[in-house]
């Protein structure tokens, strides 16, 4: 088990990693043959609260963006 957050750059845009699933776990054969079955995929962004999948090897990274911290200068 893996403590702390992950974090992943990607086109300069900051995300953290929810939950990475291996590839082979979002095939159906009986579906789409060698093809992610987006219906599962899109039920696993569900239930894990992530924004976006980002594919890194063989691992499916399920993500959220991390937004800008705001701030304002004071004098």
């Amino acid at each position: 088990m893996a403590y702390g957050i992950r974090l992943k750059y990607v086109n300069d845009d900051l995300f953290e990693i929810i939950r990475a699933i291996k590839v082979h776990n979002c095939i159906i054969p009986k579906r789409h043959p060698n093809k992610i079955d987006k219906e599962l995929l899109g039920l696993w962004v569900h239930h894990v609260g992530a924004e976006r999948v980002l594919r890194d090897g063989d691992y499916l990274l399920l993500v959220k963006a991390v937004e800008e911290a705001e701030w304002e200068e004071i004098n």
